[in-house]
């Protein structure tokens, strides 16, 4: 997710609209913010770069080519799933990439 503090529901406050963070959904509840970081946007203003990786149950995600993610979730509730990109703050998302190590995800 990107976006947070309320920015979806019109808060404009100084937190609004600037994080990356996760959530997972479990028989359709949301949880909270998980693994958030902030300050890393412009509300309307920033075009995001970013690449999310999947290896088992680790999601990293890396922003404008940095080479170590901002923000990483692990789960071992989540070794499968779906990947799913929301936005809440107006921003452009362009060459996004996602890719799973398959080989990894699901040897052992």
């Amino acid at each position: 997710m990107t976006g947070g503090h309320g920015w979806g529901l019109g808060d404009r406050g100084p937190l609004a609209g600037r994080a990356l963070y996760w959530h997972t959904i479990q028989g359709g509840v949301f949880s909270g913010m998980l693994n958030s970081v902030e300050g890393l946007f412009t509300p309307e203003v920033s075009d995001i770069h970013l690449r999310i990786e999947i290896t088992g149950n680790t999601y990293s995600v890396y922003l404008n080519g940095v080479p170590n993610p901002v923000t990483t979730f692990i789960s071992p509730h989540h070794s499968s799933g779906r990947v799913g990109l929301y936005d809440y703050s107006a921003q452009t998302f362009d060459n996004i990439v996602v890719t799973a190590d398959l080989e990894r995800s699901f040897s052992g």
